[in-house]
C-alpha cells in the first residue's frame, strides 16, 4: 500500500479540521445575515442608504491607521530582538497573521505569524511565537481593562436587574483574568518546568497536552523578556492604545454617520462585543460580536434598525480590510521567499524586500 495508516489518518484528520472550519465560518456568517435581517431588511437598508458618506470615509481612515500601527508594533518588536526587517516586510507577515485570525474561531490564526516569520527571516519558532505573544500580551491586557470598565459602567445603567448583574459579573471576571495574566507572566519559568516534569511522567494525551503548554508558558516567559525594557514597554504600550483608540474612532463614526450616538455608550458595547467574538467558537466573531453588539446598544435605547444598519456597513468593512491587508501579505511573502532563494546563502538576517519596494 502506498499510505501507512498514521499518513491516511493524518489527512483524514487535516480534511475535518478544514471541514469543521469552513462549517463554523459558515454559521458565523449566518449569524451575522441573521442579525442584519432581524429589523427588517427594507428598514435597514434605507438607514444605510441615508448614511454619512464623509464619516464612513473617516472612518475606515481610522481603521486603516490601526493596522498600520498594530504592525509598526510588531516591527519594533522584531528590532528589538535584532531581527532586521523592512517595515512592508512586518506589514506582510502581520496581514498573514490578521488575515487568518479573522479566518479562526477566537483569532486562533494569529499564531501563524511565527511560521511566516521563520520561512523569510529564519527568526526561531519558538523566538517568532514569544515576539507575537509579547504584542498579543499587550492587547489583552487593554481589552481585559476596557471590557472591565465597560461592564461596570453598563452595569450602573438601569436596564433591568438582571442586565447589571450579568455585567457587573463580566467586569469582575475580566479583572480576574488580567490578574491570572499577571501571575502566569511572572512564574512562567518555574510553572513551565513543573508542567514538563509533569509531561516526562504521564504518557499519551495528557502528556501531550501538558508539554504543549509547558512550551506555551515558557513562551509567555520569553514574551515577558521581550517587554520587560523600559523604554521599549512604554513605546509599544503607547502604539497599543492608539491602535485601540482608532479601533473605538471608527466604531464611532460608523454608528455616528447614520444616528446620534455617545462614545462612551459606543465603546462599551465595542469592547464587549469584541470580547464576545473572541471567546465564540464561529471564525472571526463576526455573526457574535455584531449581534452582542447591536443587542448591547438596543438595551441601552438606541433604535435597532439603525444600530443594525451602523453595523452592517461596519461588519463587512473590517473584515474586507483585514482580507485585504492578508493578500498583501500573502502576496509579498512570496515575493520575499523567492527573492530570498535567488540571493546566495549568508548569515545576515537583513529580509529582502518584495519585489517593486525600496529596501
Amino acid at each position: 500500500m502506498s499510505d501507512t495508516p498514521s499518513a491516511s489518518g493524518s489527512r483524514g484528520g487535516s480534511a475535518t479540521s478544514r471541514l469543521i472550519a469552513f462549517g463554523l465560518l459558515l454559521v458565523g456568517l449566518a449569524v451575522f445575515v441573521w442579525v442584519i435581517l432581524r429589523p427588517g431588511w427594507r428598514e435597514v437598508l434605507a438607514a444605510a442608504r441615508s448614511a454619512n458618506v464623509t464619516l464612513v470615509a473617516v472612518g475606515v481612515s481610522t481603521y486603516v491607521a490601526s493596522i498600520l500601527i498594530r504592525a509598526l508594533k510588531w516591527h519594533v518588536v522584531m528590532r528589538s530582538q535584532k531581527w532586521v526587517a523592512s517595515y512592508r516586510t512586518t506589514l506582510a507577515v502581520y496581514g498573514i497573521g490578521c488575515s487568518a485570525g479573522f479566518l479562526t474561531p477566537g483569532r486562533a490564526g494569529e499564531l501563524s505569524a511565527p511560521f511566516a516569520l521563520r520561512a523569510i527571516a529564519g527568526v526561531p519558532l519558538g523566538r517568532g511565537t514569544a515576539m507575537i505573544l509579547a504584542d498579543r500580551i499587550l492587547e489583552a491586557f487593554v481589552l481585559l481593562v476596557a471590557v472591565s470598565v465597560s461592564a461596570l459602567r453598563l452595569s450602573a445603567l438601569s436596564t433591568g436587574p438582571m442586565f447589571s448583574k450579568a455585567m457587573a459579573a463580566s467586569g469582575l471576571a475580566a479583572a480576574a483574568m488580567m490578574l491570572v495574566l499577571i501571575l502566569v507572566l511572572f512564574g512562567a519559568e518555574p510553572l513551565s518546568a513543573r508542567l514538563r516534569a509533569f509531561a516526562e511522567r504521564r504518557c499519551g494525551r495528557t502528556a501531550n497536552v501538558a508539554s504543549r503548554l509547558a512550551r506555551l508558558i515558557g513562551d509567555l516567559g520569553l514574551a515577558r523578556e521581550i517587554l520587560s525594557g523600559g523604554r521599549r514597554f512604554v513605546a509599544l504600550g503607547l502604539l497599543t492604545l492608539v491602535a485601540w483608540t482608532c479601533d473605538f474612532a471608527f466604531a464611532y463614526l460608523m454608528a455616528s454617520a447614520i444616528l446620534p450616538v455617545r462614545l462612551a455608550d459606543t465603546m462599551s458595547c465595542q469592547s464587549l462585543a469584541i470580547a464576545a467574538g473572541l471567546v465564540a467558537a464561529v471564525p472571526s466573531g463576526l455573526g457574535v460580536s455584531t449581534l452582542s453588539y447591536t443587542e448591547l446598544m438596543r438595551l441601552l435605547g438606541y433604535p435597532l434598525d439603525l444600530i443594525t444598519a451602523a453595523a452592517a456597513i461596519s461588519g463587512p468593512l473590517r473584515l474586507g480590510l483585514n482580507l485585504l491587508v492578508g493578500l498583501y501579505g500573502g502576496r509579498a511573502l512570496v515575493r520575499l521567499m523567492r527573492s530570498r532563494e535567488e540571493r546566495p546563502a549568508g548569515v545576515s538576517r537583513e529580509v529582502p524586500e518584495p519585489e517593486g519596494h525600496e529596501a
